[in-house]
């Protein structure tokens, strides 16, 4: 069993480029998730692309967890939770984040969608 706690984020690239006035918008909203693993750490890294009406936005952050006991063997790194629990754990995170940057910038804040880590995980299976 794997004990672990999520150390903290960082924000490794982050652009929001407003839009013309008149500029159509195929209001796109992209999320690409990965994981990598050291002896002691492991990290989900969130890709987040949205174009709307009023600017296109891209953000890239990295969640850090660390073992506090336990090791990350083979069998953790093949198992659901870096792939379901660890970006379910983070997400709320990234929701809130992107909401008060695009707030603050002036922009309508943008709202995230809800996810379900666990059924986006077994479409993937499948």
């Amino acid at each position: 069993m794997i004990n672990f706690s999520l150390a903290n984020w960082v924000v490794n690239r982050l652009t929001i480029n407003r839009k013309r006035e008149g500029v159509p918008s195929p209001g796109r909203y992209n999320l690409d998730i990965k994981s990598a693993f050291e002896e002691r750490k492991f990290y989900t890294n969130f890709v987040l692309t949205l174009d709307n009406r009023e600017y296109d936005m891209e953000i890239e952050v990295v969640f850090t967890f660390v073992v506090n006991e336990g090791t990350i063997d083979e069998d953790f790194r093949k198992s659901s939770f870096p792939r379901v629990n660890a970006p379910a754990i983070a997400y709320p995170y990234l929701r809130s984040m992107v909401s008060n940057i695009t707030l603050q910038s002036g922009f309508e804040p943008a709202i995230l969608p809800t996810i379900n880590f666990s059924a986006l995980d077994k479409e993937k299976q499948d």
